[in-house]
């Protein structure tokens, strides 16, 4: 298996948004809470 690191583009956004929404409850126990407006997809980006 190969593993790839790639940095994010612009296309990327929409992905990353709906990973952190589905995993919100895992990462507010890992990192500080980012508030709501992070969940804000005009925001996010």
């Amino acid at each position: 298996m190969k593993i790839y690191i790639e940095q994010l583009k612009k296309h990327d956004a929409k992905d990353l948004f709906t990973f952190e929404l589905t995993n919100k409850s895992f990462f507010e126990t890992m990192v500080p809470n980012r508030g709501s407006q992070y969940f804000d997809f005009e925001y996010f980006q």
